[in-house]
């Protein structure tokens, strides 16, 4: 909500500017850079953690094409996206260590790029928990993925080593999986959940 929106009563209103404002208040001056700082102050951030996910090792490689099957072929998916089957089922993972995830809901739409300015470092997962954690809600219970439609978004490189944003989403009676470019200006609906590295 902008602080131009919000119904302010008086007390609020200057104990915010107040809080914020500092020597500029103490002089009366309420200038651009104050209502900046004020507007900045009451604007949620853009992912709002959920919590930590256990994601157990993997004894042996991962490949891609292996795993991602669609339902008919034995899998769990009931559509692979052209751009995911291109970028992701040629790609081997090597086994992993057993590693913590973090969830978080997007508080509002947002294309890539803020959303790994958020992330840092902590940006990049993997395939191999990607579907670790597909594979536990094969039948679309209620879990760590969202189920109800909402993309569930995990930034992996592809076989090139190209960061992508990869994401599942619950289609129907199985698991609709789709990447794209991290660069474009289309973005993520608010509700939908990221994933990344816990530490």
């Amino acid at each position: 909500m902008s602080w131009m929106t919000k119904d302010w009563t008086q007390g609020e209103l200057n104990a915010l500017v107040k809080k914020i404002g500092g020597e500029e208040v103490a002089r009366g001056v309420l200038n651009d850079s104050l209502l900046f700082k004020i507007e900045k102050s009451t604007v949620p951030p853009l992912l709002d953690v959920i919590g930590t996910h256990l994601v157990l090792a993997t004894t042996s490689p991962i490949f891609g094409i292996e795993k991602f099957k669609l339902k008919k072929d034995g899998g769990i998916c009931s559509y692979l996206g052209d751009n995911f089957r291109s970028w992701f089922l040629g790609k081997t993972e090597d086994p992993k260590s057993e590693t913590t995830l973090r969830s978080a809901r997007l508080t509002r739409n947002s294309p890539d790029k803020p959303i790994l300015e958020t992330l840092g470092d902590k940006a990049e997962t993997s395939l191999a928990e990607m579907f670790a954690m597909m594979e536990v809600q094969a039948d679309g219970k209620g879990g760590n993925l969202l189920v109800n439609g909402y993309a569930n978004i995990f930034y992996v490189k592809d076989s090139t080593g190209m960061l992508r944003a990869v994401y599942a989403h619950w289609f129907g009676v199985g698991w609709g999986v789709h990447a794209g470019s991290v660069g474009g200006p289309s973005g993520w609906r608010d509700g939908g959940r990221v994933f990344s590295r816990n530490s």
